[in-house]
């Protein structure tokens, strides 16, 4: 179960926005799963693969991953 309060370390990533090392926060929960990132505005939909790891997928391109974040401890 995600909380609110969590803080996330990119670990790899294809976009701008996000670069290996910066610390994103879970923004809102939807139907389609969370919105993760640094605002409403400069934040992706994430798919978890385990309680810890999750992967932002490509709309264009289902197997390519975006970006992969890892929740600190």
């Amino acid at each position: 179960m995600i909380k609110a309060e969590y803080r996330y370390k990119v670990t790899h990533s294809a976009t701008k926005t996000f670069k290996p090392g910066d610390i994103v926060r879970p923004i809102k929960k939807t139907m389609v799963g969370w919105l993760i990132g640094f605002s409403y505005h400069k934040s992706l939909y994430f798919d978890f693969v385990d309680s810890v790891t999750a992967h932002c997928h490509s709309a264009k391109e289902p197997e390519k991953i975006l970006v992969s974040i890892d929740r600190i401890k």
